[in-house]
């Protein structure tokens, strides 16, 4: 497999609270290879004076789907579909906002914060599943979500969470 058929679209996912945030999580291709990095350029914009960015949690998430023949004892009647479906946490890494990363948001001029994430990707097959859409009998697709803590002026916690659609991890072999 060549680095050409690697190229995947860059991948945007922004959002607005109302009166809290608009955040923006940007990764430059969907597709990754073992033991590689992927870099989120991360944009958080508070919305209201004195809102704080607490911590924030990257996790990759596999989830995995296996369609099976049912056996004599099952049937579509007795709700068997013929499909398990399973999610797991690989890994997940918190970060705080890295200081020095203000800015000025373009669009309402208003204070920002902009930086750069690493997310550090499993580096083997016995951490990590290598992504499978190729057929109707095993799927598995990896999910990067995003959850950013806010501190609100009155002292309580609010989260927002973002899903990456998914990201494809394959392993390259040499050539």
């Amino acid at each position: 497999m060549g680095n050409h058929e690697l190229t995947l679209s860059r991948q945007d996912v922004h959002g607005f609270w109302p009166d809290k945030l608009k955040y923006q999580f940007s990764t430059a291709s969907r597709a990754a290879i073992f033991g590689d990095s992927l870099v989120t350029e991360i944009e958080l914009t508070p919305l209201i004076e004195k809102l704080r960015i607490g911590k924030i949690k990257t996790t990759l998430r596999e989830i995995r789907k296996t369609k099976t023949v049912p056996g004599p004892d099952y049937s579509t009647a007795e709700g068997w579909h013929g499909m398990w479906k399973r999610e797991t946490d690989i890994l997940s890494k918190t970060f705080e906002v890295p200081e020095g990363c203000e800015d000025t948001d373009p669009q309402l001029d208003i204070p920002m914060f902009k930086f750069k994430s690493l997310f550090k990707l499993p580096e083997s097959l016995t951490q990590c599943r290598q992504s499978v859409e190729y057929n109707e009998w095993i799927r598995i697709k990896h999910m990067v979500i995003y959850s950013v803590t806010l501190i609100n002026p009155d002292g309580h916690l609010s989260e927002v969470s973002e899903l990456v659609s998914s990201v494809l991890i394959v392993l390259l072999i040499p050539e």
